[in-house]
């Protein structure tokens, strides 16, 4: 889906539940109310919102009668202090039940979607801290890992978008989008920032759990016709060629001119985890370590473009499409750390699926995938 179908189409969605929501309503007090009564029946409060980039809670959705002033939110700050603004004004989760009423709300009021703003905006907004009632030091904590640093690692609470800092005793094969369990020892802030302190009991890859917004996908100009350009597809049926979404880089990441592409692909996964050349940088880097280690971040690379290309998924992703090379890295690095690992049939089949998704071969794994087969080491082909 482009950015433009995506605005467009929440346009339409708000206008249809619109439509469902005020009914037989005429005037705009009755409609407000029936508005105000589905809000308030669909929406869970508190909830986590932005408001001009700043990270504030909604408590209530409020309508005093006033159809000039129309839906108000009654927002918390995170010093406790309390305003209302218009609903209208309020950022919501994406993709969530408020995020539909909230455009349901903008329709009426008349505010149409800008069609040319991309599907999802840079993270210039402030993210939400995690409050000492989102923790529960007799229990076990999952958190999603955003970056790794030294000693410490950047965090939100799973199924949240509140972050927080841990620090492990050790953070040794932990990677960005690691979804780890921990057990908890203290709990503080400092300088305004929460801290958790524990250890970490156990890590998995689920991508699905994230919680993020899969990668929109958009057909490419061409048509690839694999009878004529893929001398190895059998059945010569056209497939259609895509491409997927490049997330918007971060505001204050452009502005900083950072030179040091290690701090730049850690702060990028942590404003978004779905920035798959990321995956793939950090990846590559660390192959020279530890390949198990480097195999848990080409995974997660993997997961996340999964939940937008599918094991189902017949097109095509041309690897010289800029949105297309980071799950194609991060597909070719995954496949070549299993060969290294001696899991070769399992290398097989990513690399297949690699050539499959992109007959041009951009990653150049045709030459590897023949070599495995031929019972060659791994080895062999790093020198190659």
């Amino acid at each position: 889906m482009t950015a433009t179908a995506h605005a467009r189409g929440e346009a339409l969605d708000g206008e249809r539940l619109l439509a469902q929501i005020v009914g037989e309503a005429r005037d705009d007090h009755g409609q407000l109310w029936a508005l105000h009564r589905a809000i308030e029946a669909a929406v869970a409060l508190p909830l986590d919102v932005h408001v001009i980039g700043e990270p504030v809670v909604i408590v209530a959705v409020e309508y005093d009668g006033n159809a000039r002033r129309g839906l108000v939110a009654h927002c918390r700050r995170e010093d406790g202090s309390e305003y209302r603004i218009g609903l209208a004004d309020v950022e919501m989760p994406a993709r969530t039940p408020a995020a539909r009423h909230a455009a349901a709300y903008r329709a009426w009021v008349g505010i149409v979607p800008d069609v040319g703003a991309p599907a999802t905006t840079p993270r210039s907004r402030r993210q939400h801290k995690a409050g000492d009632d989102d923790l529960d030091l007799s229990r076990p904590v999952e958190l999603v890992v955003l970056a790794v640093k030294e000693r410490a690692a950047r965090c939100r609470l799973l199924g949240s978008g509140r972050v927080i800092t841990l620090r492990a005793g050790s953070l040794y094969g932990i990677v960005a989008g690691h979804v780890v369990t921990v057990a908890p020892n203290k709990h503080w802030r400092h300088a305004g920032h929460p801290y958790l302190s524990g250890q970490i009991a156990g890590t998995r890859i689920d991508a699905g759990a994230l919680g993020l917004v899969p990668l929109a996908l958009r057909a490419a100009a061409n048509v690839w016709d694999a009878g004529v350009e893929d001398r190895s597809a059998p059945d010569g049926r056209p497939r259609s060629a895509f491409e997927l979404e490049v997330p918007p880089i971060p505001t204050g990441l452009a502005a900083a001119q950072i030179d040091d592409p290690d701090v730049v692909a850690e702060k990028l996964l942590e404003a978004d985890l779905r920035f798959l050349d990321a995956h793939a940088y950090l990846a590559d880097r660390l192959l020279g370590m530890s390949p198990q280690w480097a195999l848990q971040q080409y995974e997660v690379g993997v997961g996340i473009g999964q939940l937008s290309v599918e094991d189902n998924f017949d097109g095509v992703l041309r690897g010289e499409l800029a949105g297309n090379r980071g799950l194609l890295r991060c597909l070719s690095g995954y496949g070549s750390c299993l060969w290294r690992l001696e899991r070769r049939d399992e290398a097989a089949r990513v690399l297949e699926r690699v050539l499959r998704l992109d007959p041009t071969d951009r990653q150049g794994v045709r030459p590897l995938l023949s070599a495995m087969r031929a019972g060659a080491p791994w080895s062999d082909a790093e020198r190659s």
